[in-house]
């Protein structure tokens, strides 16, 4: 288990994947049910490489973190439904709830 937000290094991941030129294997892999049926291993692989390197640049001194305020509106409707951007404390700026 990561110590560190699964948001986060899912974005370093993501990232990775795009430079490598993978980024739709791997979020084609993110909706698997399992890594065994994961194609490729893309997934599982980046998120793994993504944690790592979140822990050696931790230990240099570094941190990685969101750049962003908790309310914008750039952020398409799916993934303000993401249930792990609500639990990080983001909301629609429209929500009566905010």
């Amino acid at each position: 288990m990561s110590k560190f937000n699964p948001i986060v290094i899912e974005a370093l991941a993501d990232a990775w994947a795009s430079i490598d030129g993978k980024m739709e294997e791997f979020r084609a892999g993110k909706e698997a049910a399992s890594i065994e049926a994961e194609p490729g291993g893309y997934y599982s692989g980046y998120m793994s490489d993504a944690d790592e390197l979140a822990k050696r640049l931790l230990k240099r001194g570094y941190i990685i973190m969101l750049n962003r305020p908790r309310r914008f509106r750039d952020l398409d409707h799916d993934a303000l439904e993401n249930e792990g951007l609500k639990r990080a404390g983001y909301q629609r700026l429209n929500d009566p709830d905010a």
